[in-house]
């Protein structure tokens, strides 16, 4: 099981869930995520490692996740089986970055106790995470994958647990039909939402 617990508030919008932004789809279901990426190859990050600080930069995990940047002051650790990110104070940047280039992600989250704020960067935008929930992103453009994402945190104290990290392989240029279907796909789901 993949868990990130940053420690800070975070901020998913529910608003944003299931619309499309800058070429970009945006879930907060995880079925319908998973559907939208019908065929595609999903690799998911357990962070099963003892525990530790990300030391040192580049720190990569089994799935070929790469944590680039962490906070000057130690942004993340890996504890319980968990990535805990935003660790520093009052505010942090953790920066990860995909193997190759994804066509999407996601993951579960819940927002533990605590004032401070995350937010979730990347070419898809910033999207502010609470509560708790699923967040995904796909493409929809094959000029748009996704290479990496950043953690931004402000605030004292509190944290928001991730599991489940899960990304999508970038097809052989062989089967870059497979990409063109997952394109297709989204496209069909948006459609059919907007009736």
């Amino acid at each position: 099981m993949v868990k990130i617990v940053l420690s800070t508030a975070v901020f998913l919008s529910a608003a944003l869930w299931s619309t499309s932004a800058w070429g970009y789809e945006l879930f907060s279901d995880r079925l319908a995520w998973e559907t939208a990426l019908s065929g595609s190859t999903f690799v998911t990050e357990e962070f099963n490692l003892p525990d530790q600080s990300l030391e040192p930069l580049p720190f990569q995990f089994p799935s070929g996740l790469i944590a680039e940047a962490t906070d000057f002051l130690g942004g993340s650790a890996i504890r319980d089986n968990s990535l805990v990110s935003g660790l520093s104070f009052p505010g942090s940047l953790d920066r990860f970055a995909f193997p190759s280039p994804v066509i999407g992600f996601g993951f579960d989250f819940n927002v533990l106790e605590g004032d401070k704020s995350f937010f979730l960067n990347g070419v898809f935008g910033e999207i502010p995470l609470e509560d708790t929930g699923f967040f995904g992103v796909i493409t929809t453009e094959e000029s748009s994958l996704i290479e990496r994402f950043e953690i931004i945190s402000s605030g004292e104290l509190g944290a928001v647990e991730i599991d489940d990290l899960s990304f999508t392989s970038v097809p052989e240029p062989s089967s870059s039909l497979s990409l063109l279907s997952v394109v297709v796909a989204t496209s069909v789901l948006k459609v059919q939402r907007k009736r």
